[in-house]
């Protein structure tokens, strides 16, 4: 390397050093901001169970996790889900205490070191290019979609980091054949599949397709040997425990026997939504196939190539894969996808490198117009401008009441002990329940259709079918035909009525939730409260 060459290098390192500090404020900053959403409640009150129980179970003493009507437990209300985010709330817990800034924190660090696994990667693929380095770096630290999911309390960071590296351990063992880097490859893959066990076989199947087709016939059989190897450990160590645990069962899932047009259906609805979340920008894949085409050379295709195999495999696998069914009305599950949003980060990396040695100016405008808004996400079929990255520092500043903190603090302030809440849609019962449930109960979460055993259920001190039990407060969040029917049918079987007492102004769904599609950045305005607000029904008893 030339003198120039390395002031390069050492200015693109501090320069690195400057981007990480800045991500690591935006992904720690006031991370208590909003109270959990459902999906985070799961992993909080599991976690919360395990530290005063021992086990990952559903049953806290006073509550049970019910979702779906219990599907989401086994027989003995051990939790079905993959454990490791359970453990890793649970610790976290034990050592900051129960809440949700300390549920969070372990998922955040995760993130955080995801950068530099993701930085030790880029400079193995990319040894003389620092302004790759700088580029996939810079637009892994300001990507607001990214940061949203290290800032759950959820496995979302685990399944990046422990792809990252698998990737990494991989990339090591095939250029030092280090029987160190077979089990710390091993490791990862056991760690990724006890994160998430959809993940974990998706991208197991997508790193042997892509070691078959790039560098299996080219490397010694010594190491093919390790790397296969690296699998038989993992299976070792996941087998037996998928086995005992039967975890293909998921009675919670309706597992759709869709044909393979309906996969390709889900195939084209998970590529719509990397470009909507700005992961992977239509208008920065247009822009790297013009250049493809055009370029003489092997400057920009080279250290592409494992990337895009690696992304579109996965994309493909997940698709084939995913219980998601083709019919599915709302947006394709990309949480799914978030092993591979690294790679196509650095992909855009390259791209953008390759644009900077043409025009400093190009190269820069892209990054900064990449990193603050959605642009290059925009189509005839998306025309929705968003300002990502001002919107979301303005909303880690400016605290704002969700659906649930307002829910939780009216009842805080109005509910008595031990009476019973139940909440519409059932979803919305669990962040109640971590928040409130040491003070209420959570009535009416299983019906007599469960699959749980009904003699266990019934040793339970906790009021759980509806067929039997009737809500001191009855919470809608929003309100339809569904929530008359439920009225109606708890004031028939108590013979109390039900009075409506507030509707809270605030808007009934998820917006903390980390998809950028239904993310709001901050509370929504001048909503319709006859259908959008929470409603509050109080159960009325005539005096004695």
């Amino acid at each position: 390397m030339t003198h120039q060459d390395i002031e390069m290098t050492k200015r693109v390192n501090r320069i690195i050093l400057i981007f990480f500090l800045i991500f690591s404020y935006l992904t720690l900053f006031n991370l208590a901001n909003t109270y959990f959403w459902d999906d985070e409640a799961q992993v909080a009150t599991i976690a919360k169970n395990y530290l005063a129980k021992g086990e990952l179970t559903g049953w806290d003493g006073r509550n049970l996790f019910a979702y779906r009507n219990g599907a989401i437990l086994d027989s003995q209300l051990r939790i079905i889900n993959p454990p490791l985010d359970f453990l890793i709330a649970a610790l976290s817990f034990k050592i900051f205490g129960v809440s949700t800034w300390s549920g969070r924190f372990p998922f955040a660090i995760a993130g955080l070191t995801s950068f530099w696994i993701f930085f030790l990667i880029i400079k193995l693929k990319n040894p003389q290019k620092p302004l790759v380095w700088l580029y996939s770096l810079g637009i892994f630290s300001f990507s607001v979609q990214i940061i949203l999911y290290f800032r759950q309390c959820r496995y979302y960071a685990l399944t990046l980091l422990f792809s990252l590296l698998i990737f990494l351990a991989y990339e090591k063992l095939i250029r030092t054949r280090k029987l160190s880097y077979m089990f710390s490859m091993a490791l990862a893959m056991t760690a990724l599949f006890y994160s998430h066990y959809l993940t974990g076989v998706a991208f197991f199947c997508t790193m042997l397709i892509c070691h078959l087709f790039i560098h299996y016939r080219s490397l010694p059989r010594e190491t093919n040997i390790k790397f296969f190897f690296a699998f038989l450990i993992t299976l070792a160590m996941t087998i037996p425990y998928a086995i005992h645990y039967s975890i293909w069962i998921r009675p919670d899932m309706s597992i759709p026997d869709a044909p393979l047009l309906g996969r390709l259906l889900l195939l084209k609805a998970n590529l719509r939504e990397i470009n909507l979340i700005n992961i992977y920008p239509l208008g920065l894949f247009i822009i790297l196939l013009a250049l493809v085409a055009i370029s003489k050379t092997r400057e920009i295709r080279q250290p592409l190539g494992h990337f895009f195999l690696l992304s579109i495999g996965y994309v493909l696998i997940i698709s084939l894969l995913t219980p998601q069914s083709p019919e599915f009305s709302s947006m394709a599950d990309i949480r799914y996808l978030i092993p591979i949003f690294p790679f196509l980060i650095a992909i855009n990396g390259c791209l953008l490198a390759y644009l900077h040695q043409r025009s400093i100016v190009i190269g820069l405008l892209a990054f900064i117009l990449l990193i603050i808004s959605n642009i290059f996400s925009l189509h005839p079929y998306n025309r929705d401008f968003r300002w990502l990255l001002p919107a979301y520092i303005h909303e880690i500043n400016n605290d704002y009441p969700t659906c649930y903190s307002m829910a939780t603090d009216f009842l805080k302030k109005h509910a008595s002990r031990d009476e019973y809440i139940f909440a519409y849609p059932n979803s919305r019962n669990f962040p109640l329940m971590f928040y409130l449930g040491d003070r209420l109960k959570v009535c009416c979460l299983l019906n007599k259709e469960t699959i749980l055993p009904r003699e266990q259920i019934n040793n339970l001190d906790s009021p759980l079918y509806i067929e039997d039990n009737q809500p001191d407060y009855f919470i809608s969040f929003g309100f339809d035909n569904n929530s008359s029917t439920l009225i109606d049918l708890f004031a028939k079987a108590s013979k109390h009525q039900y009075k409506l007492v507030q509707i809270l102004d605030v808007f009934s769904f998820d917006t903390s939730r980390p998809e950028l599609f239904w993310h709001t950045f901050g509370p929504i305005e001048n909503i319709d409260t006859r259908k959008d607000g929470v409603y509050i029904f109080r159960q009325i008893r005539p005096r004695r």
